[in-house]
């Protein structure tokens, strides 16, 4: 919980009248709250110091996003018409509700998901994010690779399989850079938005549809791939070539994730340790999964 008086901070810094608070779970890298105010909902987010610069150049993109048609949780400027706030630790912003219910990994939903995916990567292909994070940040030479024997190779080789293949892959843009199914919303009217743009960098737009893949699960991979390229400009060579490589770099980047988790302690958005542990042993399950199998490729 913060140091800082929510009710205080939404009253002076965006004059809301009569805030009512009620806290949200789930997030692994930030706090949120659930605010009604009359009859308006928002949802008020704060990321630590490390996350800003994603959070930053997310709500950057959501703004974009949404004035192109798909709901993203823009931001509500403050009463200065600033998109965010810099608090002591970290930064937070009043984001607009978006209605709608989570997607699921059902067939229909993971269709959906590509769908929406492709359109927001279209939308965003071309964008001007001022100070977005690069892609590039897993250090093989970090601490908590020495936590499993098997961790720090693994970490490596999808690290040096990528960087054959990066010239290969041409189309990069601004990334949601978590895509799960429960950032997918869609409402009564079959609008699908995409919210939680606060992992966004700019890198492959491939990488973004591995994140995807990664949780739909192998089930659903070929489904979420057929109905992303149906809508997107990358070409199914580029898919074919480089999706593979960036599945498995995506999951050495969770297993990365998790073990810095476990070596910091960091409980953050969880209820104890073993779920830290749980996240690293799927990361491990995930990168012995045949990725060109799961796509539906052939093996080159």
């Amino acid at each position: 919980m913060p140091t800082f008086d929510v009710d205080e901070v939404l009253r002076s810094r965006w004059s809301l009248r009569r805030p009512m608070l009620s806290a949200l779970t789930g997030g692994m890298n930030s706090s949120a709250w659930l605010v009604s105010d009359e009859e308006m909902r928002y949802v008020f987010k704060v990321v630590d110091s490390q996350q800003t610069h994603g959070f930053i150049a997310g709500l950057r993109a959501a703004t974009i996003v949404d004035a192109h048609g798909v709901p993203a949780g823009k931001p509500v400027p403050t009463n200065s018409g600033d998109l965010f706030i810099e608090l002591e630790g970290g930064h937070a912003a009043l984001l607009r509700w978006v209605e709608g219910n989570p997607l699921s990994e059902t067939d229909w939903d993971v269709r959906v998901i590509g769908a929406t995916l492709a359109k927001v990567h279209g939308i965003l292909l071309h964008a001007q994010i001022p100070d977005a994070p690069a892609f590039d940040w897993v250090d093989v030479t970090a601490a908590h690779l020495d936590l499993e024997p098997w961790l720090r190779p693994a970490v490596a080789q999808a690290l040096a399989d990528w960087q054959t293949i990066r010239d290969s892959v041409p189309t990069w843009g601004f990334l949601h850079g978590d895509p799960f199914p429960g950032a997918f919303l869609r409402d009564d009217k079959g609008v699908c938005g995409l919210i939680d743009w606060a992992s966004g960098f700019f890198g492959p737009c491939l990488y973004d549809l591995a994140s995807a893949a990664m949780y739909v699960g192998p089930e659903g991979t070929r489904s979420l791939i057929e109905a992303y390229l149906r809508d997107s400009s990358l070409h199914q060579a580029e898919a074919v070539r480089g999706l593979p490589v960036l599945m498995r770099l995506r999951f050495a980047v969770q297993a990365d994730y998790f073990a810095r988790r476990r070596f910091t302690n960091d409980l953050t958005g969880i209820g104890d340790e073993s779920e830290n542990y749980k996240g690293l042993y799927d990361a491990q399950r995930m990168l012995e999964i045949n990725v060109h199998a799961a796509c539906g490729f052939d093996r080159p």
